[in-house]
């Protein structure tokens, strides 16, 4: 259970903690899951269950193939700000995405009104990994990032490499990126769409090596 009092880096330890204890059961359950949208050819699936009064542990099943299944597992919880999801990233991190990231997504992406809840799962329905830019530092250890999104725009924040958690708040589209923000994603293209053919354990591999590369910034 997530109380509002909690900092981030406490969050991101409680997930962690639960995450990694009941790995075996998260896999299990998305296998077991995956294997009946395969039947049904379902591309998405949302599993969701109320872990305490304010907590909502959630797995979104965004990708089947034969290479493998992709999935996000971490828990949405109410903060003083809002609603908040937090999930595991591929690379030991946490990754924080803000009510407000939704709110921005469902405006400028979806250009339609929806609760945070369903802008989710509409970003889920067309997620796949990219590569993190970090762009700027903000203080020691501290630098503004951005991710490009298979679907366009970016998702904005910043990267604690001390906590080792990314925050993502707010969402620009397409559109409404200035100069650099889309040659940096021009750059990053050919990456990115190398990245979203692979299966975990290549992703995992280069992966680290970009990781590798970051924190010698």
């Amino acid at each position: 259970m997530i109380v509002p009092s909690m900092t981030r880096r406490e969050i991101a330890l409680h997930l962690l903690s639960e995450v990694r204890s009941n790995e075996r059961r998260i896999k299990t359950k998305v296998t077991l899951v995956a294997k009946k949208m395969r039947k049904a050819k379902m591309k998405f699936h949302t599993y969701q269950q109320n872990v305490g009064f304010n907590t909502l542990f959630t797995i979104y099943i965004y990708g089947i193939d034969d290479k493998g299944i992709d999935y996000a597992a971490g828990l949405w919880f109410r903060s003083e700000k809002g609603l908040c999801w937090v999930t595991s990233g591929q690379l030991d991190d946490v990754v924080f995405y803000t009510d407000h990231f939704f709110d921005r997504y469902a405006e400028r992406y979806l250009k339609k009104s929806v609760n945070v809840l369903e802008a989710a799962r509409e970003f889920y329905k067309e997620f796949k990994p990219t590569i993190t830019r970090l762009t700027e530092k903000v203080t020691e250890g501290v630098y503004k990032v951005q991710l490009p999104l298979a679907i366009g725009g970016l998702a904005l924040g910043f990267l604690d490499k001390n906590t080792n958690i990314i925050v993502y708040n707010t969402y620009v589209s397409t559109d409404t990126l200035y100069a650099q923000q889309i040659n940096d994603v021009e750059a990053d293209r050919e990456l990115n769409e190398i990245i979203q053919t692979m299966d975990y354990s290549e992703w995992i591999m280069i992966g680290k090596t970009i990781k590798d590369d970051n924190n010698r910034i």
